[in-house]
Formats: structure tokens, C-alpha cells, sequence
């Protein structure tokens, strides 16, 4: 990308307090900022916090690369610190996070085993 170029779009939710959350186009806003480009094209979608992390949990399932399991296990944290996904079964999760039930369950075990380790060393 050169600082002639347009880059491609990015997303962004508004909150009801004004504030903005990117919701996807991490690496394109780095690049971005690296090339010099201060300006570029981005939907604005409007919504709540929760909106927001849903939206994010779900765009990132569809980015194009294969995610590694700490991606999906980081979605599934993202997702599950919201009141409505704590008690969602992992069919659910899968749906909305696009992977399967069983990638799902494999990576909640994982969570689990970070939480006792967390907890076994005395960390938060």
C-alpha cells in the first residue's frame, strides 16, 4: 500500500455513549498508520458493548485466515464474559464463533485449565 491508495474498508460499532470500537480491520489500520494514510473508508454500525463483542467474536470467524485454537479460545472468553453466552451450549458457540462443537469443547477445556493454573500460581 502505497500513501496514494485508498485502503479497504474497516468496521467500526458506535456505542450509545459516542464511543468507537474497531470491530474489524485491525491489520488494515496498522498498515494503514505505518503507509502515512490518516483517512479511510469505515461502516459505522451502532450498538451496545455486548452488540459489539458479538460482532467482533463473529467478523473474526470469517477473515479469510485459519485461526489458531488461542484465537478461538480468546473468542470464546470474548463471548462468554457476556450474561447471554455463560450458560449457551457449545452448538451455540460454534454457530456464532464458525467452527465446530467439537473444536468448541476442546478449547472451553482449555479455558478451564488456564482458569485452575491461573488460580494453582495465585493470578487473577
Amino acid at each position: 500500500m502505497d500513501g496514494n491508495s485508498a485502503p479497504s474498508c474497516i468496521d467500526a460499532i458506535e456505542l450509545p455513549d459516542g464511543e468507537r470500537i474497531l470491530g474489524d480491520g485491525h491489520h488494515r489500520c496498522a498498515a494503514a498508520e505505518r503507509a502515512g494514510v490518516t483517512e479511510f473508508m469505515t461502516y459505522v454500525w451502532r450498538g451496545s458493548y455486548e452488540d459489539a463483542i458479538e460482532f467482533i467474536a463473529k467478523r473474526n470467524a470469517r477473515h479469510g485466515e485459519r485461526r489458531t485454537m488461542g484465537d478461538v479460545v480468546k473468542a470464546i472468553k470474548i463471548l462468554r464474559s457476556l450474561a447471554k453466552w455463560q450458560n449457551t451450549s457449545n452448538v451455540e458457540i460454534a454457530k456464532h464463533v464458525g467452527v465446530s462443537e467439537a473444536t468448541v469443547r476442546r478449547a472451553r477445556s482449555q479455558i478451564v485449565m488456564i482458569q485452575e493454573g491461573c488460580r494453582y500460581y495465585g493470578w487473577p
